[in-house]
């Protein structure tokens, strides 16, 4: 049965998660981290859900600040203040009953980089790591929208696009547009210390560059692996997310 769950985040904002618990006690426990424009529980966080709780893992998704159910500002949001509401959501499922040595971090898109940053900067100890379509070079994603959308960021401080996945306006800040344009992610892979997995699907339609990946992983000096599977951005389709979900497993099952 999934609970719903709320934390405050370091600015006190309330973060709504949805907690997955398997049949046993002190279970390990996997944290999703949902990229940009998508909440908890849109493709493919959505599923997790039930699948890894049937697994024997205990599972928290969650919306970070300004998304979905939780509090805040979406203008506001960027991709440290994803790090930021992952730390806090760390700090909330440790006080839970749950294997307290035995956590996982996964991160779709977006969601795998501050998956990386805040893995990199908490005192806890992370078993292992899985990106889903991570992201290999942000200024791809700042070309793609500071051009089309400058007017507006320096006359409003945002722009709005339509998430088409999510049926609403999406409002995106000053904040995160320097995100893109400055975040090094050189910097950020050499520091990861735990295994890692990166799923890459072979049909990206965001082109979110490959062989930009390819070198990021080797930069990685702990066990990695680049695994590319079929699907789209998103891994739409049931075959396609549940092949997913069990590359997923394989890895965390390896640390357990």
């Amino acid at each position: 049965m999934t609970e719903r769950v709320t934390f405050k985040n370091s600015k006190g904002q309330k973060i709504v998660g949805a907690l997955d618990r398997p049949d046993k006690e002190n279970p390990p426990v996997i944290i999703v981290c949902n990229s940009w424009a998508r909440d908890k529980n849109l493709n493919p966080m959505g599923g997790t859900g039930k699948f890894f709780s049937e697994n024997g893992f205990a599972v928290l998704r969650f919306d970070f600040a300004g998304v979905g159910e939780s509090e805040g500002d979406e203008k506001e949001l960027s991709i440290q203040t994803e790090a930021d509401d992952l730390q806090s959501a760390i700090n909330y499922i440790i006080c839970q009953s749950i294997n307290k040595k035995q956590i996982y971090l996964i991160g779709h898109s977006m969601g795998g980089t501050a998956v990386a940053i805040a893995s990199n900067s908490i005192k806890i100890k992370i078993n292992a790591l899985v990106m889903w379509s991570p992201v290999g070079d942000y200024k791809l994603v700042y070309e793609k929208y500071y051009l089309k959308n400058k007017k507006d960021l320096d006359k409003k401080g945002y722009f709005i696009r339509h998430s088409y996945s999510r049926n609403k306006d999406v409002f995106t800040g000053k904040n995160l547009m320097e995100n893109f344009r400055t975040i090094n992610l050189d910097e950020i892979f050499s520091k990861i210390m735990n295994p890692t997995l990166l799923i890459y699907p072979k049909d990206d339609e965001l082109s979110l560059d490959m062989k930009r990946i390819e070198k990021l992983t080797k930069l990685i000096t702990v066990e990695k692996k680049l695994l590319e599977i079929p699907g789209n951005h998103n891994f739409d389709g049931k075959q396609v997310v549940n092949n997913l979900y069990k590359e997923t497993l394989k890895w965390f099952k390896k640390y357990l």
